[in-house]
């Protein structure tokens, strides 16, 4: 959690992983928490700093602009934020998790705009990109960027509610 940081198994629990999740899906993943929570899924969010330099601040900043300024109107996650770190490069922080699951687009974004070295076919490619994690951790889905989290939510809340209870 944001002030903690390091990797978490969650109990063993499946999770998602987000990068950067809290710019314009934060209201979707406080839903996807509520809504699959009970269900043993939870939401973790990992910023990052490497996708057009946007989490310039200190990891003391993240909550309290969260809340006053992007998105503002007094927001606060209710899922698990993890320290600022890089995601892709020489010092990422997940290799086994991004090289579990295929990657979900080819192309990368303007290279002007991504901040890491090498870049890697199996290299998140912006914000926002997700993952889905069993109970054993193992991936099991990945999903690209712009996927609205609806969809794979439902799936996961049909294919998984019986899997999550046991």
């Amino acid at each position: 959690m944001l002030g903690g940081g390091g990797w978490c198994r969650c109990g063993g629990k499946p999770w998602p992983l987000l990068t950067h999740p809290w710019l314009c899906l934060r209201a979707e993943l406080n839903a996807l928490q509520n809504e699959l929570g009970p269900y043993g899924l939870v939401v973790l969010g990992f910023p990052s700093n490497q996708f057009g330099k946007q989490e310039p601040g200190q990891n003391s900043e993240i909550l309290p602009a969260l809340k006053y300024v992007r998105p503002g109107g007094g927001f606060v996650p209710n899922f698990q934020l993890f320290q600022k770190g890089d995601v892709n490069g020489a010092v990422m922080h997940w290799p086994p998790l991004q090289n579990a699951c295929p990657p979900v687009a080819e192309e990368f974004a303007n290279p002007k705009n991504l901040f890491w070295e090498p870049l890697r076919n199996h290299d998140i490619k912006w914000n926002f990109e997700k993952f889905l994690v069993g109970p054993d951790g193992v991936p099991v889905m990945r999903w690209y960027h712009r996927t609205n989290i609806a969809p794979p939510a439902r799936s996961m809340s049909c294919a998984q509610q019986p899997r999550l209870q046991k």
